[in-house]
């Protein structure tokens, strides 16, 4: 009967062991899927912060064709005042064509603030995800150390049902 005692606290204690180096592993699993995670997210920061970059550069791209726009239309409309005798230098042309460049003028800003904001609210997305990424990061790294204390639980568990066995014998 002695051998199948030691077998028993033997095996208890293989399946302990096996138990731990699984869970180790799991735990060496979970921290490089959160890892992998953080990386992607860095990525998408990056990718958000040349996406804020490129919505103001569009404006400002789209804003001077707007003044190219513009100025042909208001170059049109003096044309048409002195088509008819009107002087465009003085009088109503002039207050029209001047009204018109505050409204373009008001435009333009307000394009840039819109693309400002755009831009900002944007950046804001790409620094919570850096933040993401410093907690998968930090998560990765509890889920690991969660394992391997899991695991010496394991083996202290084993360890306990074989001196069990034995002493029981």
């Amino acid at each position: 009967m002695g051998w199948q005692i030691a077998a028993s606290a033997g095996f208890s204690m293989l399946s302990a062991m096996g138990q731990a180096r699984a869970l180790q592993a799991q735990g060496k699993a979970e921290q490089a899927a959160y890892e992998y995670n953080s990386k992607l997210r860095k990525r998408n920061a990056e990718a958000l912060e040349i996406e804020a970059e490129q919505r103001v550069f569009g404006e400002e791209w789209a804003i001077v064709d707007f003044m190219d726009d513009f100025r042909d239309l208001n170059n049109q409309a003096g044309q048409a005042f002195r088509k008819n005798g009107w002087l465009a230098e003085g009088g109503t042309p002039a207050k029209v064509l001047l009204a018109n460049a505050a409204e373009a003028d008001e435009e333009i800003a307000m394009r840039r603030w819109q693309a400002k904001t755009d831009s900002q609210a944007i950046r804001e997305k790409g620094v919570n995800e850096r933040l993401r990424a410093e907690l998968d990061v930090q998560t990765g790294r509890i889920r690991r150390s969660a394992r391997r204390s899991e695991a010496g639980q394991a083996l202290l568990a084993g360890a306990t049902k074989a001196y069990n066995i034995y002493r029981t014998a």
